[in-house]
């Protein structure tokens, strides 16, 4: 269906997936997108008078404006009626362009694959509880004992409920 392509067009154009190629890509470090003003000496200059969380919010704005840059130089679009989606990017250099188009598609499935990962521990964690309850139910379940007080059968009985409860786990 058309939205769910729309809503993996919207996880490629996350911040997730965009991170992932700003860090993988250097792109901070880019002068077209995310190179900061001044040189190192400037830099160096600005920390001495500023405080460190003041760098750490300056760090963080730094990598808000490479990401608005890369969001605008980003196209992801739908191919006509079909579940394929184009991703292109625009850069002066156009081998950048060509593995930042490359890089946010390999994000996407990476964070596709990482989603699914953590999805399925979280299965396996519910169904160990479970297999660990069920095993406590299967230990506290007692043989009776063959004597007067229980029918004939009745550990055959109880034997057939023990291996149905194993066969549940």
């Amino acid at each position: 269906p058309a939205s769910y392509v729309f809503s993996q067009i919207e996880l490629i154009q996350s911040d997730e997936v965009l991170e992932r190629v700003i860090k993988g890509a250097k792109l901070t470090e880019d002068s077209e997108f995310g190179k900061p003003i001044g040189n190192i000496v400037t830099r160096v200059a600005d920390w001495v008078r500023t405080d460190i969380f003041h760098l750490a919010e300056q760090e963080g704005a730094h990598q808000q404006q490479t990401m608005i840059r890369i969001r605008k130089a980003l196209l992801v679009r739908r191919l006509g009626m079909s579940d394929a989606v184009e991703i292109g990017f625009t850069s002066r250099n156009p081998d950048l362009s060509a593995k930042i188009a490359n890089l946010v598609a390999q994000s996407y499935v990476e964070s596709k694959m990482d989603q699914r990962r953590r999805s399925q521990g979280a299965a396996l964690a519910e169904l160990r509880d479970r297999l660990a309850e069920l095993r406590g139910k299967a230990l506290a379940m007692t043989l009776p004992r063959q004597g007067p007080a229980n029918p004939p059968g009745a550990n055959e009985q109880a034997r057939e409920q023990f291996r149905d409860l194993q066969d549940t786990t």
